[in-house]
């Protein structure tokens, strides 16, 4: 597969559980110069270095912040799980440099040493969550009941038992969070299951912080209105309907609207009533609300018309989308007569 820029992508393949192992050398050599002291050293460092590492599964990483405010991901992003083992072995030998002569002085060993490393990766970031720890702990993760049928995660018995919390030498983790000793978010897949380590990246969905002020203003200008009459608080349509509650009601901005929203309608401002169940009264408030707005959106009553009597209105929200703009809203609020005749309500807009 090649991406749009000219840059090669290649789907690499592994399987749940297959345990892969990879060694090579690594030699390395430095000198440091001590002219106080009148030598030299010469450090020579030849090491053997075997890597065991197993996909042990994916895993939902929720969300990741990638620092550029105001953009935030929202979608969830699949991680892979990968435990890794890392044996190193070897040697240094170090040589004193007096007058251009060396002499070596005694080796000494590089190892053998273990360490174990349980990372979340993503695709494009890297290791969004890195457990390090010193110890031969990939055999035990992986017969310790962790691959099955999928119901099991990594560390499911908890880190803290599966790797004791003494031999626990670093924990980075970024994202969006979590306790960094429950991994109960990382579900397993079963053995032998072929995974795509790298497919090619999908679109995710991005929300920006908006303004709702900024959004009136193409709307009002799309609906052939300037100036004044642009303004959120404005009627230039003599309806009595202000700008802004037509476009947080989805309505017409060019023309005169005052409908109220119908049972199957789209458009319109908050429907207010009164509904009885098992003989339960309840203030029911119906009404759009636009999405992704910075707008918003309180349900609120009073029993008597003064505006500073109205309160916020209690009761369970059922939200119906209704297309990609906006959500349809309704609430119901039970309601007592026996200490008043009469029950207002209206739907605050604030932006």
């Amino acid at each position: 597969d090649i991406s749009t820029d000219g840059i090669m992508l290649i789907r690499r393949r592994a399987r749940i559980g297959e345990v892969i192992t990879t060694r090579y050398l690594h030699e390395s050599e430095s000198t440091s110069h001590h002219p106080e002291l009148g030598f030299s050293l010469r450090t020579v460092s030849r090491s053997t270095i075997e890597h065991r590492a197993v996909y042990a599964g994916t895993a939902t990483v929720l969300g990741l912040y990638p620092g550029s405010n105001p953009v935030r991901v929202t979608d969830p992003f699949s991680a892979l799980v990968r435990v890794t083992e890392t044996i190193l072995n070897g040697t240094t030998e170090t040589y004193q440099i007096v007058d251009g002569v060396e002499t070596e002085l005694e080796p000494s060993e590089l190892g053998p040493s273990t360490s174990t490393s349980i990372e979340w990766v993503v695709k494009g970031i890297g290791a969004v969550r890195l457990l390090f720890a010193f110890g031969e702990w990939l055999d035990p993760i992986i017969s310790n009941s962790i691959f099955n049928n999928g119901s099991n995660v990594v560390g499911a018995i908890s880190l803290e038992e599966l790797i004791p919390e003494s031999d626990i030498f670093s924990e980075h983790l970024s994202a969006s969070g979590g306790n960094p000793n429950d991994a109960a978010d990382t579900h397993l897949t079963e053995v032998g299951q072929e995974i795509i380590l790298w497919p090619l990246p999908e679109e995710r969905e991005y929300v920006f912080e908006v303004d709702p002020k900024s959004q009136l203003e193409t709307a009002a200008e799309d609906a052939g209105l300037a100036g004044d009459e642009a303004l959120p608080e404005s009627i230039p349509q003599n309806d009595g309907v202000p700008n802004i509650l037509k476009f947080a009601f989805n309505m017409d901005l060019a023309s005169p609207d005052s409908r109220t929203l119908s049972a199957e309608g789209k458009s319109g401002l908050p429907a207010i009533s009164i509904v009885e169940e098992s003989q339960t009264k309840k203030l029911q408030f119906d009404f759009l609300r636009r999405k992704n707005s910075g707008l918003t959106y309180t349900p609120v009553y009073s029993t008597d018309l003064d505006p500073q009597t109205f309160s916020p209105a209690t009761g369970a929200e059922i939200v119906t989308n209704v297309d990609a703009l906006f959500d349809r809203v309704c609430v119901d609020m039970p309601i007592d007569f026996s200490d008043t005749n009469a029950y207002f309500g209206r739907i605050k807009v604030e932006y």
